[in-house]
C-alpha cells in the first residue's frame, strides 16, 4: 500500500501566472505603442521677447484598444535639413483608445537665418518653400519611442 501526499497550495504558486499576466500586458502595450500615428497638423509663429517660437500642433491617432499617457516629448526641429530649434513638452496628455488627440508643442527657435525664411513664408504667405522636420523621443506609458514627422510649407 502506497501513501499519497496531499498537495498543499502555497502562495508561491501564484507568482508564475501573475508574472506571465504582467509580462503579457507590457508586451501588448509595447506592440500597441507602435501603432500610434503622429503627424503635424498646424503651425503658428509667436515671439517670447526677441526669441521666435514655433507653435506646432501634433495630432496623435490611437487605433488600438490601449490607453496611453504621454508624459514627455523632447527633440529637435530642422528647417530644410538645418537644425533650427529645440522641442520639449512635459505636460501629461491622455490618449484614449480609438481616438485622435492633439499635442500642443512649443519650439524655441535658435537658428535665425533658417527661421527668417520660415517667418516670411508663414506671415506673408510667399517666399521659398520650407520643409520642417521634427525628430523627437516620446514617452508614452513609460515606453520611449522615436518619432519623425515632416511638414512642407509652400
Amino acid at each position: 500500500m502506497t501513501k499519497t501526499r496531499a498537495r498543499r497550495f502555497k502562495p508561491v504558486h501564484l507568482l508564475l501566472p501573475l508574472g506571465l499576466l504582467v509580462g503579457l500586458g507590457l508586451f501588448a502595450q509595447k506592440v500597441a505603442s507602435g501603432f500610434l500615428n503622429y503627424f503635424i497638423k498646424n503651425l503658428a509663429v509667436a515671439f517670447d521677447g526677441f526669441t521666435p517660437l514655433l507653435r506646432v500642433i501634433v495630432a496623435v491617432q490611437n487605433p488600438s484598444n490601449q490607453q496611453f499617457i504621454i508624459r514627455s516629448i523632447v527633440g529637435n526641429i530642422f528647417i530644410n535639413e538645418t537644425k533650427a530649434g529645440n522641442v520639449s513638452m512635459f505636460d501629461t496628455i491622455v490618449i484614449n483608445p480609438n481616438t485622435q488627440t492633439e499635442l500642443p508643442i512649443v519650439v524655441r527657435m535658435d537658428n535665425i537665418p533658417a527661421v527668417s525664411d520660415l517667418l516670411v513664408l508663414i506671415q506673408q504667405q510667399s517666399g521659398n518653400p520650407q520643409q520642417i522636420k521634427l525628430v523627437a523621443l516620446i514617452n508614452a506609458n513609460g515606453l520611449v519611442n522615436g518619432i519623425t514627422m515632416t511638414y512642407k510649407l509652400t
